[in-house]
């Protein structure tokens, strides 16, 4: 685990590439996601892990509060998954609770016969089996379109945790589950997004929530950087491309941009005066 400052963390966010191949394709992810996968309705359930000798160390309730800000008397000033990716995105992508007779406000405890020191990766295939098994399904991902599973803090040593880019599965350690910026992180990799670098830090881009993570409950209240911002959409009334003049110009689009460019805070629905990101495209 790297730590900084201020409780910021760099690995929060995904498996460590394998080879030459998966590097390839994750920086090709940074530049375009999958179809439609950031807008509308998704469904998501939250896993309580019990294994045989360690547990999730939270309540069914607080899980729920955590993820999706159903219950005021646990927390009451909310900051959750569903709070902050609907303000990112002015609603629209929301995030729900699935709904099902074994779960509870999105929250279904699984318990499996396996002991933490036979590793992370024993325990989230039997918990995967243990969900299929329970729910007379296939996959977890037919129960919900993204599935957190949050397991016990000796379960998974230094890390914090991972997702799988374009799936539908997260996966994070004890109380991880609890800070909105590694929920959004890693569900921000289930979206198709790759990690914001700057330089030679993998994480060190600190002006949205696919760089470092950070071990608080209430914050920080951000997005995602203006890549990342261009590719979901969002803002797209109020983005603009701009070609550099060239010795042969394309002729697509304006060759500079001047003006103001707003915060996303400041953007407005509909109102392609306020330009909120602006993408320069490589004339080389």
């Amino acid at each position: 685990v790297v730590k900084g400052k201020s409780g910021k963390y760099g690995p929060a966010g995904g498996r460590q590439l394998e080879n030459d191949e998966e590097k390839r394709n994750l920086k090709r992810l940074h530049r375009q996601l999958q179809d439609s996968p950031t807008f509308g309705e998704k469904t998501v359930l939250a896993v309580r892990v019990v294994t045989t000798d360690d547990a999730y160390g939270y309540s069914e309730e607080y899980l729920s509060e955590k993820v999706f800000g159903t219950s005021s008397s646990v927390d009451p000033n909310p900051m959750n998954l569903i709070s902050q990716y609907n303000a990112c995105s002015y609603n629209q992508l929301n995030f729900v609770k699935t709904t099902h007779n074994l779960v509870s406000n999105g929250v279904v405890t699984i318990t499996v016969p396996t002991s933490t020191s036979q590793g992370k990766d024993v325990i989230v295939n039997n918990v995967t089996s243990a969900i299929n098994e329970a729910f007379s399904t296939s996959s977890p991902n037919d129960i919900a379109a993204h599935v957190i599973y949050c397991l016990p803090p000796s379960a998974m040593g230094d890390s914090i945790a991972y997702a799988f880019v374009n799936h539908w599965l997260s996966v994070y350690n004890n109380e991880w589950c609890n800070y909105p910026s590694a929920l959004m992180h890693e569900i921000g990799h289930n979206l198709g997004f790759g990690h914001a670098g700057e330089g030679a830090e993998e994480y060190g881009d600190q002006s949205g929530m696919m760089g470092y993570s950070y071990s608080q409950e209430h914050g920080p209240a951000m997005c995602f950087n203006g890549a990342k911002l261009w590719q979901t959409d969002w803002y797209q009334t109020a983005a603009k491309t701009i070609n550099p003049a060239t010795a042969s110009p394309t002729g697509n689009g304006d060759t500079c941009f001047t003006g103001l460019l707003y915060g996303v805070a400041d953007f407005e629905v509909g109102n392609g005066a306020k330009i909120v990101v602006v993408k320069i495209n490589d004339p080389r």
